[in-house]
């Protein structure tokens, strides 16, 4: 898949359309809503609208490695087309008809007149008219395929990177992009933090490394509470290592240490209010606590206590 740079007022769109067709597919199938995956939206699909799946393994070259799938409805009858030919991994399919699926419900006309939308892996060959449609479909795709509260469960619950692939059957790039995507307008973890978070987690040299991820989001209520009332000056050592030793995990060693110290960093940078008479940083105080000046209120700093687990 492709990695749209997007905003945190398209995600939220994405997701409330992602919310919706969760809604639909687990009011007509009896599945509760955070555990849709991908095979429910097509079996959904199949028997609420009678659209018709067509596994095309007739194309060749390097076409195969380029089509993905198309949409066609005639306006009484829909037919979801998806590569089935060995260029494109299983997971790449799954993924395809649900991007196909979200174009069902976002981009056709039901009834009124014919629908044909093709898509393609390279981002060269769609056409610019077409780019917000398709970016919605992506990201829309993926939330739907992956809710909020069971990726932060697996994570919280120590399932590395690839464990996730397997669980929502989703490819490696896809899943990158959606634990980022997650990180970023869910958790508001600044978008390079949230980048640094999600490579270590899949390539991590080492055990540390790579569980860093699990063990912020075991503790991450704890972290919320901690690291919104305190104030700091400088490099929060202090603070990093109260952490480390309230989640008394073994996973807390020198590594977890220093990737705190990075994130914590990242959201003094993105979310802190710096006093203007005494130095000290605050995340979420209309004065100082030290001297008493009144602060700007950097408005940011709500979507730290925000969650969402849909």
């Amino acid at each position: 898949m492709s990695t749209y740079s997007i905003s945190s007022t398209e995600y939220g769109a994405y997701e409330q359309i992602a919310n919706n067709i969760r809604s639909d597919i687990s009011g007509y199938l009896g599945i509760p809503i955070y555990q849709i995956h991908w095979r429910d939206f097509k079996n959904f699909l199949e028997k609420r609208f009678n659209v018709t799946f067509f596994p095309n393994d007739s194309y060749h070259g390097i076409v195969a490695k380029k089509i993905s799938g198309s949409i066609t409805c005639d306006g009484q009858n829909t037919v979801i087309e998806y590569n089935n030919t060995p260029d494109q991994i299983d997971e790449r399919k799954h993924y395809t008809i649900a991007h196909e699926g979200v174009h069902f419900y976002c981009d056709l006309k039901k009834g009124k007149k014919d629908t044909f939308i093709n898509d393609s892996l390279d981002k060269n060959l769609i056409q610019p008219s077409d780019y917000d449609i398709e970016k919605r479909a992506e990201v829309t795709a993926s939330l739907i395929m992956c809710s909020n509260k069971e990726l932060q469960a697996n994570i919280a619950q120590g399932m590395s990177f690839s464990d996730n692939c397997h669980f929502f059957e989703m490819s490696q790039a896809a899943m990158w992009y959606r634990i980022k995507n997650y990180l970023q307008f869910n958790l508001y973890i600044p978008k390079h933090e949230a980048k640094k978070l999600v490579d270590a987690y899949r390539y991590g040299e080492s055990i540390e490394r790579s569980h860093f991820l699990n063990l912020l989001l075991a503790n991450w209520k704890s972290f919320q509470r901690i690291i919104i009332d305190q104030y700091y000056f400088g490099i929060p050592c202090t603070l990093v290592n109260n952490l480390l030793y309230e989640w008394n995990s073994e996973l807390t060693t020198q590594s977890s240490y220093y990737q705190l110290i990075g994130l914590i960093q990242s959201l003094l940078s993105e979310y802190g209010e710096t006093c203007n008479n005494c130095g000290a940083t605050f995340f979420n105080h209309n004065f100082c606590s030290l001297c008493g000046t009144k602060l700007n209120n950097n408005p940011k700093i709500s979507n730290l206590k925000r969650r969402n687990h849909n």
